[in-house]
């Protein structure tokens, strides 16, 4: 059984515009992709979450996308928090989370691809297998 919040956060996550409606189009897009967390193993669900609340944290206008500007202010941020476990994550260039069409703004969706493939580089392959037996 899932849990609410995972679908809440499957919400968030599918929800293109940042309106909290999804389309049926939009569900069945990230249902078939590699960003179906509801797969995910229990280390990549960790991973996933703490993905999920750094874009949230970098995405403060809830509009589903942040912009370089919202994202170079977030690194300063994580920087000046003094918390060694943030300074990997304000070290990477916007243009590397900008990943999937480079139109300068990141989405969730290559946010989420960025962070899995930085720490899982077969997670395309593993994904299909499981969607896929």
């Amino acid at each position: 059984m899932v849990h609410f919040s995972a679908i809440c956060i499957c919400v968030f996550v599918i929800c293109v515009l940042g309106t909290g409606k999804v389309t049926l189009d939009e569900f069945i897009q990230w249902w078939r992709s590699s960003s179906n967390f509801l797969r995910y193993d229990a280390h990549k669900w960790t991973l996933a979450q703490f993905a999920i609340q750094l874009f949230r944290f970098y995405d403060e206008l809830k509009l589903g996308y942040i912009t370089k500007d919202q994202y170079n202010e977030g690194c300063k941020m994580l920087s000046q928090s003094g918390n060694a476990a943030y300074e990997p994550w304000a070290q990477q260039a916007f243009e590397e989370y900008d990943c999937v069409n480079a139109d300068g703004y990141v989405t969730m969706d290559e946010f989420m691809q960025y962070v899995l493939y930085s720490y899982y580089p077969d997670h395309d392959k593993e994904q299909a297998e499981k969607a896929h037996p």
